[in-house]
């Protein structure tokens, strides 16, 4: 199994590598709390975030507490 999650992102400028690493089994944020409010586990992927949550994660955003509402795109 992977313990890196690797993202190639095209913000309009240029191409920039994102990486994150699992720590324990987990992104590091990653708690009841997320599943319990934001998301419910899947059987295929361990777990669904959504369009929202993945921007802020590849971010370095506290994506775990933010909802869609609440989200400030990156321009």
């Amino acid at each position: 199994t992977g313990t890196r999650l690797k993202v190639l992102i095209h913000d309009g400028l240029g191409i920039w590598l994102c990486t994150r690493t699992l720590d324990d089994g987990r992104f590091h944020g990653l708690g009841e709390r997320l599943m319990r409010h934001h998301s419910a586990p899947n059987p295929t992927t361990g777990l669904t975030i959504s369009h929202e949550q993945f921007n802020a994660l590849i971010s370095g955003l506290p994506w775990h507490n933010l909802g869609k509402d609440i989200l400030t795109p990156l321009t």
